[in-house]
């Protein structure tokens, strides 16, 4: 399979000589805001020695040799203390070097900022571009996101298309809507704002809030560097702007670098950028977005060609790049993969035939119509409740036929006749909960009609609490508007009842030809819930069966001084004893997919997490050996990989892995979806495996565990139930993410599902 991918090769034609930089008085290395001062103030002198060459930290780099070993300046004069600096000629800087790759990484954002984009969290955006979208008061910026890195033989720079929304409404407006919502409750508010961004209308400059000073207001004063004034003089004076409202509240931004650390923002002079959650919800916002920021395989690597050409034609960066003998390509890198086939779906048996229905998962027709039949493991539901309002019956008719026409597809899981509960009074929580309290008594599962619209059913919050805490019993909740709607009703009524099947504990796919499967095998997925300021819940979900579809799961709650490490070391503890528990052994591999871990975060906590789970193992299994295989998977990677057919671009088939040319030994790419033609460029999921047992000193056999592993995760892409076809990532880091947030995002209190469920191993939270 030939593929183009969003690089460009970045060719270095000369050696690059590192300089150690000595200054006299001796300063320490983390004044690096002095040491860049007493360099600029020297630069002078410098010039006379190098032509070229760039300061990076306490070294200088540079393509032009100096006479002999060393070169000393003249003094220069800098807060009133007189230094000197040494050049002493150290060496070379080798390509494969990480040095290299940091050096490379300054100089091209040196060169990037010659373009006046704005910087906003590392990628560059274009506001002389706008596009408005009147419709809905938003704007779009756009822009980049780019990184150059060093593989054993080449040098290439990644570049791939980023977009900034941002709302045609004032930061007063979103603080004043908040406050509303959270009934004047400051601290809430600050909860809910602190960590967007803003954009202030007199300069288009983007900040970040770190904090809301309830406590300051406009009439308030500061200090310039000639006068004490208010910030309602500043902004009249400096920027001919009246703020109308002065007894707003002020954002507070922390900034990372420069000379001013902390800076004060006017709610009312800053537009809100990003998107609420109304509009994410809203079909039409998202439609109209999509036309902007998902361009077509096309249309996204031509912008990325066509910046590596502005940078070519570029005045002042082609001087550069010449000075410095280096050349970019403008032609996207090319080169040779494959791809993996998915295998089949495997579900129950039909009828008296014996075999299991099967269907290949990438060219069955219909598929979707296909999977709603007789699951893989389908559970018994013996007594199955339904409640609903009172005025509703209309809707609960209609449910109730489609459940027993859904009931006969799948073979009859329900045993017997629904009992139906209606709620008299449906407005008030206390009128659902008495009658949600009858289903104590024998019920094993609940279809909770719900009125309200799309992700905003009333009381589903407090109903899946009651059902969790208190009633401990496996629930679906159905809209009656959806039921109202009637569109596709007999198939959501199908997926309602195969997920509420999950929740019980039943399997209603698997896939063939798993590997890892032919041993007893653990995969463990691992994710991470971050919204809340104070805390975070980390939550596993862990296969417990052959088949790998099968789950125990568990979450723990998480200070931020605490270290990850010690909670999963907790909850990998108690998974390996449950397997233990229901196989009379421990498995033989334990594979773990851990979401959320950046590249620059693999080394540090990636690490103490492979040690917490190792110290699991040991505990659970002291002396009997577990292969672990710890890999770190990420959704969020820029690069994008193209089909190469001729003259034409196109998204990469499903099951395309790249795992040579721009990965090392352990990591690859895979792109586990198919995007249909209009829906966009594919991205692929980034997987590094940062521990492996079963690694050997022969290369080929550590390829073949990572080739294993290559289809072990495409595999597990399909075995999500909440969706047909293949997902992002593999299931079981789904299922955790699931988990996480729907804890994290429901109650803002700690909450505890009753042992019931957590020994019930199901999905009882999908």
């Amino acid at each position: 399979l030939k593929v183009k991918a969003n690089y460009f090769k970045f060719t270095l034609k000369c050696a690059i000589i590192r300089y150690l930089v000595q200054v006299t008085p001796e300063i320490q290395q983390y004044h690096l805001a002095l040491y860049y001062k007493i360099m600029r103030a020297a630069s002078a002198q410098t010039n006379e020695v190098f032509k070229i060459y760039m300061p990076l930290n306490f070294v200088v780099y540079s393509p032009e040799s100096i006479e002999g070993v060393e070169w000393t300046s003249q003094p220069v004069e800098v807060e009133n203390t007189q230094y000197t600096i040494t050049l002493k000629k150290s060496s070379i800087i080798d390509t494969e070097d990480r040095e290299c790759q940091n050096f490379l990484g300054r100089f091209f954002k040196v060169m990037q900022s010659k373009l006046r984009f704005q910087e906003i969290n590392r990628k560059y955006f274009d506001p002389t571009r706008e596009y408005k979208i009147d419709d809905f008061r938003l704007k779009v910026w756009p822009g980049y996101s780019s990184s150059l890195q060093v593989f054993k033989d080449q040098i290439l720079i990644n570049i791939d298309s980023s977009f900034k929304v941002i709302r045609d409404k004032t930061a007063l407006e979103a603080l004043r809507e908040h406050l509303k919502a959270c009934n004047q409750n400051q601290e809430k508010v600050s909860e809910e704002m602190v960590g967007t961004s803003v954009m202030t209308v007199y300069s288009k400059k983007i900040y970040r809030i770190d904090e809301i000073v309830w406590n300051k207001n406009p009439t308030d004063t500061f200090e310039t560097k000639t006068e004490k004034i208010s910030f309602l003089e500043y902004y009249q004076k400096k920027h001919a702007i009246d703020i109308r409202e002065r007894q707003q509240p002020l954002f507070l931004h922390k900034a990372k670098k420069g000379a001013i650390r902390e800076l004060l923002l006017i709610p009312e002079l800053c537009v809100v950028t990003g998107l609420s959650d109304d509009m994410l919800r809203n079909r039409e916002v998202m439609t109209a977005l999509a036309k902007r920021t998902k361009p077509n395989p096309e249309a996204r690597l031509r912008e990325a060609a066509s910046l590596i050409k502005t940078l070519n034609t570029n005045e002042k960066i082609a001087q550069l790049l010449k000075d410095w003998k280096i050349d970019i390509s403008d032609e996207p890198y090319m080169f040779n993969t494959q791809k993996i086939d998915a295998g089949n779906v495997v579900m129950g048996t039909k009828g008296n035939s014996g075999r299991r229905l099967e269907y290949p998962w990438e060219t069955t027709d219909k598929l979707q119509m296909k999977i709603q039949d007789v699951m893989h493991t389908q559970p018994d539901i013996l007594k199955l409740a339904i409640v609903c309002a009172e005025r509703e019956t209309d809707a609960l008719n209609t449910f109730m036929d489609n459940l027993r026409e859904a009931n006969k597809q799948y073979e009859r899981p329900i045993q017997s006749k629904p009992e139906e509960f209606l709620v008299r009074d449906e407005r008030h929580w206390d009128s659902w909960e008495r009658v949600l309290q009858k289903l104590d008594k024998g019920f094993d599962s609940v279809f909770v009609l719900l009125p309200g619209r799309k992700n905003d059913g009333m009381h589903y919050d407090k109903v899946k609490k009651f059902l969790i805490e208190k009633v401990p019993i496996p629930s679906q909740v159905v809209l009656v508007s959806t039921i109202k709607a009637g569109k596709n009703l007999r198939s959501i009524i199908n997926n309602c009842l195969m997920q509420l099947a999950a929740k019980l504990g039943g399997i209603p796919w698997t896939t063939n030809e798993l590997p890892f499967s032919e041993a007893p095998t653990m995969v463990v997925g691992v994710d991470v819930y971050h919204k809340s300021r104070n805390k975070s819940i980390l939550a596993v979900c862990c296969t417990m069966d052959r088949n790998l579809s099968k789950y125990w799961a568990d979450f723990r709650y998480h200070n931020e001084k605490q270290e990850i490490a010690t909670k999963l070391e907790e909850l990998m503890e108690e998974a390996l004893s449950e397997f233990l528990a229901t196989h009379k052994r421990v498995p033989s591999t334990l594979i773990i997919f851990r979401d959320g871990l950046s590249e620059t975060m693999m080394s540090t906590l990636g690490e103490h997490e492979v040690k917490g789970v190792q110290r699991a193992i040991e505990k659970v299994s002291p002396g009997q050996k577990i292969n672990l295989i710890f890999t770190c998977v990420n959704k969020r990677v820029n690069a994008k990989f193209f089909k190469a057919d001729g003259n034409t671009i196109d998204n990469p088939p499903q099951g395309t892995v790249v795992a040579d040319k721009i990965t090392s030994a352990k990591d690859f790419y895979l792109v586990s979806q198919k995007i249909l033609t209009g829906r966009g460029s594919a991205t692929p999921t980034h997987y590094y495996i940062l521990h492996n047992d079963l690694a050997s000193e022969d290369p080929a056999k550590t390829r073949e565990v990572i080739e294993k592993m290559e289809v072990l995760a495409y595999k597990m892409c399909f075995l999500y139930y909440n969706s047909v076809g293949a997902i992002k990532a593999p299931s079981p880091i789904q299922y955790a993410h699931r988990l996480s947030n729907f804890v994290g995002d429901k109650w803002r209190d700690e909450i505890r599902p009753h042992e019931k469920l957590r020994k019930r191993r199901s999905l009882y939270w999908i």
